[in-house]
């Protein structure tokens, strides 16, 4: 998870990372949240996992000092 946070933090501070086709038009977001895939063992399935962006790691997992 701190990996992905790592990621897509620095992909935000890069303009071309944030360009999307929305309507068949080019968009620019002023940040772009992140998704991946896990394989979930019990079903055999793929899942698609959808992670809005936060400010700082620790809001993800709602830690407390």
């Amino acid at each position: 998870m701190a990996f992905i946070f790592a990621v897509t933090k620095c992909a935000n501070k890069i303009e071309e990372f944030r360009y999307r086709f929305l309507d068949g038009e080019v968009v620019l977001y002023e940040s772009i949240d992140t998704s991946f895939t896990y394989l979930d063992k019990e079903a055999e399935l793929f899942k698609v996992v959808n992670v809005p962006m936060q400010d700082m790691l620790r809001s993800l997992y709602n830690w407390q000092p």
